[in-house]
């Protein structure tokens, strides 16, 4: 698989666009534009914080949801203006990468906050019925869901930090185990996958690609454990280039690659095993 990083915008129907939505989580799949073997284009184009239930609700103060819907209805998107896209509707592909958000901080803002009386279980069914009334109201045949990764270890104390930051110092949060916080995650991604099966949705996720199981419980490869919440090289652009002197093929480099292949290759054998 050839990957190759850039800015330039290439406009010709011979190429597959692919365009990713998504909370910062989708820098998994590199940044700006990522041509693939000279018939792909990646186009990131995430907002931080998004959550999936946010995308119909319309409390949503990002409103990314509607922001997607006009970029994939009339390819006017206002964070990136000189995006491309091609003019044969089956030449786009579009990919959602949501969930992390809502499982990992929206959660515990309803039950401490809000003081909502709500199980995981409840939560989880609810924000995966939200986001899969969202995607089939797009009415579009090429659109493929990711699951959410497993969080980051180096993140334990960050992410118990950002929790207790919503007024509390209970016990259940304090001992929040790395075991329990991965475990949200899968449970997360099976209940989304068997909704998208019910409904002829395109589903893949990375978890057997970026994790490995001691003793029933999963754990994140070290190749993709970054310095906070993300995996390794998820990061801003601006950051990345500086710490690896600048390089525009960030996408191949030695510290990063690992992430960026591994996420791009499987997307690739999702579209093209799918034949969509």
């Amino acid at each position: 698989m050839e990957l190759f990083s850039n800015q330039d915008i290439i406009l010709t129907d011979n190429y597959k666009h692919i365009y990713i939505f998504g909370d910062s989580h989708c820098l998994c799949f590199g940044q700006n534009n990522t041509t693939v073997d000279n018939k792909y284009i990646i186009h990131v184009l995430n907002k931080d914080s998004a959550s999936a239930k946010g995308l119909i609700s319309t409390n949503s103060t990002l409103n990314y949801g509607e922001t997607i819907t006009q970029f994939i209805n009339f390819k006017t998107y206002v964070k990136i203006k000189n995006i491309a896209y091609n003019t044969i509707e089956s030449n786009n592909y579009y990919i959602f990468k949501f969930g992390q958000v809502d499982i990992e901080y929206n959660y515990y803002y309803k039950l401490i906050i809000k003081d909502e009386k709500i199980t995981k279980n409840d939560f989880f069914n609810e924000v995966t019925d939200m986001y899969i009334q969202y995607l089939l109201q797009l009415n579009k045949l090429n659109i493929i869901v990711c699951g959410v990764n497993l969080p980051s270890p180096n993140n334990i104390k960050e992410y118990k930090y950002n929790i207790l930051k919503l007024k509390t110092k209970s016990d259940f949060i304090e001992n929040l185990t790395m075991e329990e916080i991965n475990k949200d995650a899968i449970i997360f991604n099976q209940l989304l996958k068997q909704k998208c099966d019910i409904n002829n949705i395109k589903y893949f996720d990375l978890i057997d690609e970026c994790t490995y199981i001691n003793k029933n419980e999963y754990y994140l490869k070290p190749d993709f454990i970054g310095n906070d919440h993300h995996y390794n090289g998820c990061r801003d652009l601006s950051s990345l280039k500086r710490f690896i002197n600048n390089d525009d093929d960030y996408i191949n480099h030695s510290l990063y690659k690992k992430t960026y292949h591994t996420f791009i290759g499987k997307l690739i054998n999702v579209i093209e095993t799918n034949m969509i």
